[in-house]
Formats: structure tokens, C-alpha cells, sequence
């Protein structure tokens, strides 16, 4: 539906100047309009002479802007990368830990990968102490409120998508029957 809105708005061929309209509206009308999600995703590690330095990082913080912004537009949510806590060196149970109690509610996606030190997203591989910490993370977001939201297995570049997907979407769907 809103990609044909989309659709209608930008090209608006019966040339009734709804278009036109349309275009002098604020960003987050526009949002509204047009159901555009929008996510903000915890950063990864930076530069080094950054570290510790970012204004954003924590969960709480991107649930306080997020929180914030939905007083505009509802279109704004959290997407979860664990890694990327992991390298800025914050505990992600921590994180979630010490949330706000709805903060689930909030979170529209989650990267899921094995986490490694040197940002190389690896297989989850099915029974791994990987699929368990994630897992362990899942759940605890669903505590906090985390019901329906797209989880996304995310892969680096350069590897043979095969041995990636055929244990990964596996491990995934076993912890999602289990959550």
C-alpha cells in the first residue's frame, strides 16, 4: 500500500497539485504518509582515538532519542546490533539489563551473527556458546517487550553464502520456536 502511495505522490499524473503539496510537507508528515521505518542502529567502534566518546552508544540513549522522536512520528525504532556493543567494549546483557523496562517495545530489528572481535560476521552454528549469548539476548529483550520485529542475519563479504545460511537460518529458527 505505501509503495503505491509512494507512487501516486511522486509522479501524480492527473496533475492536481497533490504532488506539489505533498513535497512542502515536513519530513516526518511525510513519514506518516508514506509508513517510511526508520532505525537507529548503536554504532560500531570507531576510530580508536574515539573510543568511549560516542554520544549515542547506549541502549538507553537510542531508546531516549527514539522515544523522543515518535513524539513527532511513530515511524522510529531501535535496530539491535550486539557486536557492535561488543566492540565498543559494553556488555550487551548489561545493555539490556539495565534498560528501561519497555525498551523491547521499541526494538523494530536485531542483527544476528556470531560475534567475533574483529567484525567478521560468522555462522551461528546450531548447540555453538554463540546461538546460546544470542539467544540469552533475545529473550532478555523479549522480557523487556520485544515481540514482533525483523531479526537479520547478517553475513561479510567475500565468503560462500552456502556455508553461512545452511547452519545460520537454522540455529536462528531453532531460537525464534523457542523464544
Amino acid at each position: 500500500d505505501s509503495v503505491r502511495e509512494r507512487e501516486r505522490l511522486w509522479t501524480d499524473k492527473e496533475g492536481n497539485g497533490e504532488a506539489f503539496e505533498f513535497f512542502k510537507k515536513t519530513a516526518f508528515e511525510k513519514m506518516k504518509i508514506l509508513k517510511i521505518p526508520f532505525t537507529f542502529e548503536n554504532p560500531e567502534l570507531a576510530e580508536q582515538s574515539l573510543l568511549g566518546r560516542q554520544r549515542i552508544a547506549h541502549l538507553n540513549h537510542i531508546y531516549n532519542l527514539v522515544k523522543v522522536m515518535q513524539n513527532f512520528c511513530d515511524q522510529f525504532g531501535i535496530l539491535v546490533d550486539f557486536e557492535h556493543y561488543i566492540h565498543n567494549s559494553l556488555d550487551p546483557d548489561d545493555e539490556i539489563r539495565f534498560c528501561v523496562p519497555d525498551v523491547g517495545k521499541f526494538v523494530s530489528a536485531v542483527h544476528l551473527y556470531s560475534p567475533t572481535p574483529l567484525h567478521r560476521p560468522m555462522p551461528i552454528e546450531v548447540g555453538s556458546e554463540d546461538q546460546r549469548h544470542i539467544y540469552g539476548w533475545l529473550f532478555n529483550l523479549k522480557q523487556k517487550g520485544f515481540e514482533e520485529g525483523i531479526l537479520i542475519f547478517e553475513r561479510g563479504g567475500g565468503q560462500n553464502p552456502g556455508e553461512y545460511i545452511k547452519t545460520s537460518i537454522y540455529a536462528i529458527r531453532l531460537m525464534v520456536e523457542q523464544l
